[in-house]
């Protein structure tokens, strides 16, 4: 090195100024510029003791290396976190709301789907078969009550009383 360094190093050392592997990079600053050193050298710069390891640098600057792809890893840790959720959240989810469960097999989603269209087949013919019966119950009550009236129409006009309308 500058043998003017030199010399301001042994003056420091001897003035209790810390060894240059304690110094810190500012007390470097500081003595360079007293020295008239506008710079740190290559060696300086390598012997850092302030300086980052390789390792330390690649996890402080993960994301702008992009080494491992760090960034997919993350999204595919998290894409198999919320799977794991939602299958936790079907599984919980009750036999009336079968529907809403991922089936593995599309057979039993099919399977499903025709039960459901063959109860619903048969409680429209229920209905219509109540429906039918129903009407025809009305229907019957409807010509008695016609039946009835005629009956009382016939009564009263051959008693002599009239009536207007």
């Amino acid at each position: 090195a500058h043998p003017a360094a030199q010399h301001a190093a042994e003056q420091a050392s001897s003035a209790g100024v810390p060894a240059p592997e304690q110094r810190s990079a500012a007390f470097d600053a500081f003595m360079r510029i007293q020295l008239g050193q506008e710079c740190r050298t290559i060696s300086d710069k390598i012997n850092d003791q302030n300086r980052p390891t390789w390792d330390q640098y690649k996890k402080d600057n993960e994301d702008r290396l992009n080494l491992d792809g760090a960034e997919q890893k993350k999204m595919l840790a998290y894409r198999a976190q919320l799977d794991a959720e939602r299958q936790a959240r079907l599984s919980a989810a009750s036999k009336t709301h079968a529907s809403i469960r991922d089936d593995d097999d599309g057979s039993d989603s099919d399977a499903s789907r025709k039960k459901k269209k063959k109860r619903k087949r048969e409680k429209t013919k229920k209905k219509s078969k109540k429906d039918k019966k129903l009407k025809k119950e009305a229907k019957k009550k409807a010509k008695e009550l016609l039946k009835k009236r005629r009956e009382d129409d016939s009564g009263s006009e051959s008693s002599g009383g009239s009536r207007s309308s």
